[in-house]
């Protein structure tokens, strides 16, 4: 698949933070070039209201599909649950029975799941062990072996073990379906193969209406899909390193290395490679970034990064075109320094695009 290299392409996720016709025109003004709607974190009705924003602020936006990921469909019977306590899951198709706790979106789980598997709902939550499994009917009785929360939306891992999950939702399929021609870009999330692209491209070519169709950026976040990178690469127009939902399968001591391991195969094969997870994590509060986050950005731009994705900082963070600003800026510092200019530019021209706040610090 042919690719065009992007330099510096800063990724935003539109959330509750950011869902705004000023705010967006704000961050493109900061240096925002694309503009992400994760599906997780939709439906038909709020995506619908995602494109008519963008379609009357000319804007073509980007969705991100909820993938091969097991989560937690609606709201759950409660949120907080005390060691010990009997637990109720159905798939969607159950989703009816009154008793249940809470529902997953991936109804394979009721066929691979064993007795004696224990499911992790988010990172460091709620631990839960199988008890017994209804194969016919697709309930799982369990048992919680901590004390935890269960919200929505939230990720659910057997684990230990790998499932083999349906690389597309149903929602995924009406949101390409539906909305291919009014997007640019789609995020493939949980690309464990080639064949996962494949099923996008079929997508878009069934419902497309012109020849400028969006891009595929494969997301790679679990063990199979860095063993499958060469193929993946081979049919995909960018690659995007979710650090943190890799990290659910690997170890944080490894994801530098994963990471550095990811950018040196793009660069090999000509793909853009853009990093996600954690970039700006302390601004999702605070006003100003921390000197590590700072220093995690030069990084990765030393290594080639060819964008930053910012998720959280300016979906539900409180200031999310500042959190562009800081990525900018520090682009632009790379730049400087890499053209060997780092000490002939002064320090005013490499700030004066800064809120004064930002200036001082950085």
């Amino acid at each position: 698949m042919s690719n065009i290299l992007r330099q510096n392409e800063i990724i935003t996720t539109i959330g509750p933070s950011s869902f705004d016709q000023k705010i967006i025109s704000e961050l493109k003004h900061a240096g925002a070039s694309c503009f992400r709607i994760n599906l997780s974190h939709s439906n038909s009705e709020l995506l619908k209201k995602y494109i008519d924003l963008f379609k009357g602020i000319g804007i073509k936006p980007s969705i991100d599909t909820q993938g091969a990921q097991i989560r937690i469909h609606g709201k759950p019977r409660k949120e907080q649950y005390e060691e010990g306590e009997k637990i109720l899951i159905v798939g969607k198709d159950s989703s009816t029975i009154p008793n249940a706790d809470f529902v997953l979106n991936h109804s394979e789980i009721f066929d691979q799941a064993k007795n004696g598997d224990l499911l992790r709902i988010d990172s460091g939550g709620l631990v839960i062990e199988i008890e017994s499994i209804n194969y016919k009917d697709g309930h799982i009785n369990a048992v919680t072996i901590n004390k935890g929360n269960v919200k929505p939306n939230k990720a659910v891992d057997v684990i230990g073990r790998s499932l083999n999950l349906k690389p597309l939702t149903d929602f995924d399929i009406y949101s390409i379906s539906k909305y291919v021609n009014e997007i640019d870009t789609i995020f493939v999330s949980f690309t464990n193969k080639e064949t996962d692209l494949d099923l996008v491209k079929g997508l878009i070519e069934k419902n497309k209406n012109s020849n400028k169709i969006p891009r595929i950026v494969a997301k790679i976040e679990s063990k199979q899909g860095i063993v499958n990178l060469e193929s993946i690469l081979r049919k995909a127009n960018g690659i995007l390193i979710d650090r943190g939902d890799l990290s659910r399968e690997i170890s944080i001591s490894r994801i530098p290395l994963a990471t550095s391991s990811i950018l040196s195969k793009c660069k090999e094969y000509q793909v853009p490679c853009y990093v996600a997870t954690n970039v700006l994590d302390s601004m999702l509060e605070e006003a100003l970034p921390s000197k590590a986050e700072i220093s995690d950005l030069f990084n990765l731009y030393s290594h080639g990064v060819d964008g930053i994705v910012l998720a959280a900082e300016v979906a539900i963070g409180k200031y999310p075109v500042d959190c562009v600003h800081v990525v900018r800026h520090m682009y632009e510092l790379f730049k400087a320094e890499s053209n060997s200019n780092f000490s002939l530019i002064s320090d005013s021209k490499l700030i004066d695009q800064l809120p004064i706040h930002l200036s001082r610090w950085l």
